[in-house]
């Protein structure tokens, strides 16, 4: 049986491989233009969701056993930390007084594999108050459950703005 470390793992793995511009499996791996929509409108209501402390709409976009994972750069140093999505959730519920944000998206980067595996890219600039806060790229391992589309699998790095957004 594998651990959730070991499930985690490979799903980070199999997503770095994924974006490193791997050429279309001749099996029939080459998503259509319906599954991707429907992998990124996914991928979209997680961020609003978040973005908006919508906490009862996220777990139902994630399976199970699903991870989060984020890494940035503070005074120098690289700082990352993960959590199980039931953490996650539990940890933005405790934030005493959490501000609203948007996180629109630029760029998606989306392959979808056999119509049941899909890994998406999501280049997108973190909005609060109105400011560009951050620049975020957001990596996500969707499966398909039961005919839905679930995130096992959600990572993201942040690079702070300076005062003016850029």
């Amino acid at each position: 049986m594998l651990t959730f470390q070991v499930v985690r793992a490979l799903a980070v793995a199999t997503a770095l491989l994924a974006t490193l511009g791997c050429d279309d499996d001749p099996a029939g791996g080459t998503a259509t233009s319906e599954e991707e929509q429907a992998v990124v409108q996914v991928v979209e209501r997680f961020l609003r969701a978040a973005g908006r402390y919508d906490l009862d709409s996220i777990p139902l976009l994630f399976t199970a056993n699903a991870n989060i994972a984020a890494t940035s750069r503070r005074d120098g140093e690289s700082v990352s930390s993960t959590w199980a999505i039931d953490e996650w959730v539990a940890a933005l519920r405790a934030r005493p007084n959490p501000r609203p944000y948007t996180e629109p998206v630029s760029e998606f980067t989306v392959r979808v594999d056999n119509g049941q595996l899909a890994f998406v890219r999501a280049d997108a600039t973190l909005m609060r108050d109105g400011r560009a806060q951050s620049h975020n790229i957001d990596y996500f391992t969707l499966i398909l459950q039961g005919g839905t589309w679930k995130i096992l699998s959600g990572s993201y790095t942040t690079t702070p703005l300076d005062s003016e957004g850029g």
